[in-house]
């Protein structure tokens, strides 16, 4: 019943695009993909019992195979990883045609991206989460982001003491290393009762939560295809704009030269940890660096992830607009759209040949704003793709929010899990500080069963480290910032420092009282 909608719709969207002379190769692929979008919405919301049904379900399996056999595949997979990332040696060039690399080359990126982006962080995540109080996507977005910082950071810190980033694959697989022994200690050795409790994953149930769930894995499959379409298969393997700065600032990391650019001050004062990263994980790819960092595109996905992560923990009733709201904040930029096919209706001139469209949606840009700077982040150019405020700042914040709702025992893990997102957040962009001004004033507006001075102690933890960062590590970087003389990262703590001062205090609470009683008051004088 939901399907002729959505047909008519992919139908719409194509004709609309072909007037406007969009080339066949993207009208296609979008119709058909926003036609599959519209089919997974209404088919949701279509189904409500399913939709009720699926996350206790959800739930019910993961507890069921908390302790399975994924921690020996995990285990074994980790070291086979290990084995092709470092035993490759990193290529020199700085791009080839696609068609020129290897499918050996090709195991050894999927392996160095597996190892930088998730590996390290979900043993890390296991061994912190033994009882499983992280549900599956928590897990997995959190393992991305501790991945992420680990890979980072080693890059970071050898940079600064001038060592090139080129030559840190021994120290990155001592690294992996430490944190598999340790995996494997805790997960499986540790656990006498392992041997005894191992079970196979039971196919027929993830079969049925995949039924389950399947309107939402439609629609998030289809905000993937369009981030598959909108940078590897638009921009033909290469990319444009902004990641060719970043592109070229990873390799003062490779080279060894970041210490002395950094020192000199000609060096641009924008965050390098994400060229950390990105350098670290060129060392361990066999790929040309373009090619690898092309390779990463696919991670523009991953802030719409975060922020359904977001608003299902803050917001558990709303599931249903949950799925609405992830979809729009990847798809809702405006209305310019609208004034640039009310312009060209009234005037088909304005699209008689491909030139004279550019013009129309350079006069749409102009008038709307919404068409050169969109209001959503993702997929378009401001910011650009696949840097560090779409693919780590957007995701660490949305997961430090959700992080403040989860119920974790145990105060350390709980400050730890908090502290490396927050790290991570701030100093791959300055502007995580948002988030953090909003994860201080949370626990002032909403009681959190006395994990607050616990949030407090986390998010000063980690402005602490990156106040380390910013006076002992070479540049300006994180000082160059400021208000009034002061750096934005000491008002930071300082504001949060004060909320925790105002949450201590219980001001709010006495204030509140003061105003029940203040009207009684009056009316008794007047």
């Amino acid at each position: 019943m939901a399907l002729p909608g959505p047909l008519i719709s992919g139908i719409i969207i194509y004709f609309v695009l072909s007037s406007l002379i969009v080339p066949f190769r993207i009208t296609a692929p979008i119709s058909i993909i926003i036609s599959v979008l519209i089919f997974g919405l209404a088919n949701y919301y279509s189904n409500e019992r399913a939709n009720k049904q699926l996350y206790g379900n959800i739930t019910e399996t993961a507890q069921n195979n908390k302790k399975s056999i994924s921690n020996i595949l995990f285990a074994g997979a980790y070291i086979i990883l290990i084995i092709f990332a470092f035993l490759s040696q990193r290529n020199s060039e700085i791009f080839v045609h696609w068609e020129q690399i290897t499918e050996v080359q090709i195991i050894r990126l999927v392996a160095a991206i597996i190892l930088s982006l998730f590996a390290p962080g979900y043993a890390l995540v296991s061994m912190l989460d033994r009882k499983h109080e992280l549900r599956s996507l928590p897990r997995f977005l959190v393992a991305y982001l501790l991945s992420l910082f680990l890979t980072a950071l080693v890059g970071y810190i050898t940079a600064s003491i001038g060592l090139a980033v080129s030559s840190i694959n021994t120290l990155l697989a001592f690294i992996h290393i430490v944190i598999l022994a340790q995996f494997v200690w805790v997960q499986i050795l540790v656990d006498k009762d392992f041997i005894r409790t191992v079970n196979l994953p039971n196919a027929s149930k993830v079969l049925e939560i995949i039924k389950q769930n399947f309107s939402e894995v439609l629609v998030f499959a289809s905000l993937f295809s369009l981030v598959i379409l909108s940078t590897y298969y638009l921009y033909n393997g290469t990319f444009i704009g902004d990641p060719w700065y970043h592109h070229g600032r990873s390799l003062l990391f490779l080279s060894g030269t970041f210490k002395d650019v950094a020192v000199s001050g000609i060096d641009q004062l924008y965050p390098p940890f994400q060229h950390a990263f990105l350098a670290s994980f060129f060392a361990l790819s066999s790929v040309p660096s373009v090619n690898a960092y092309v390779a990463l595109n696919f991670l523009n996905i991953m802030p719409v992830f975060a922020f359904y992560y977001f608003f299902t923990k803050w917001l558990p009733n709303r599931r249903k607009a949950a799925l609405l709201s992830s979809t729009l904040f990847m798809l809702s930029s405006g209305f310019g759209w609208a004034y640039l096919i009310n312009l060209t209706a009234h005037n088909p001139v304005a699209v008689a040949s491909p030139m004279s469209a550019l013009e129309a949606f350079k006069t749409a840009g102009v008038k709307t704003f919404d068409i050169y700077i969109p209001n959503t982040f993702i997929d378009v150019g401001h910011p650009d793709i696949t840097t560090g405020l779409i693919i780590i700042v957007l995701p660490a914040g949305f997961v430090l929010l959700g992080l403040i709702k989860e119920n974790i025992s145990g105060k350390l893990k709980y400050i730890a899990l908090i502290a490396g997102v927050s790290i991570l957040g701030y100093l791959s962009h300055d502007e995580f500080g948002f988030f953090l001004i909003v994860a201080s004033v949370i626990p002032l507006v909403f009681r959190l069963n006395g994990k607050n001075n616990i949030v407090f102690a986390a998010i000063l933890s980690a402005l602490s480290f990156a106040i380390l960062v910013a006076v002992f590590f070479p540049g300006n970087y994180y000082k160059v910032r400021e208000f009034f003389g002061v750096p934005y990262i000491v008002l930071y703590f300082l504001f949060v420092s004060s909320m925790w001062a105002l949450y201590s205090s219980k001001f709010l609470n006495r204030l509140k009282d003061v105003t029940k009683t203040l009207p009684n008051i009056l009316k008794r004088i007047v």
